[in-house]
């Protein structure tokens, strides 16, 4: 995500969650009945467009309506999970290899 006069402009690609009018101004785009159901869906960025040079509007790969700020509650966490719901271990290459554990005397 990025800003453009102060409004989050959010990228190509980037993965968003959708949702009812959070804040009306800014709001450049209509809704309607139809799009209810993809409110609290993740979706993806596919192209970012400008209305009146200024607030950003977006098509996404799963649907074909437009959303603007307004309709998007933020980008979706990006955390990996495994078959079983669990966070997978983080790798930080050999960074802690030169410390050792030491166990506390009693």
């Amino acid at each position: 995500m990025r800003f453009v006069d102060g409004l989050p402009v959010y990228d190509v690609g980037a993965k968003v969650r959708l949702g009812k009018h959070q804040n009306k101004s800014g709001a450049v785009v209509g809704t309607n009945s139809r799009m209810e159901r993809w409110y609290g869906q993740v979706v993806t960025i596919s192209s970012v467009m400008f209305w009146n040079g200024k607030f950003p509007y977006y098509h996404v790969e799963e649907n074909e309506w437009l959303w603007d700020n307004s309709l998007i509650e933020g980008i979706e966490d990006a955390f990996c999970e495994d078959d079983e719901g669990e966070t997978e271990d983080a790798s930080f290459g050999k960074f802690f290899d030169g410390y050792i554990i030491m166990e506390e005397n009693k």
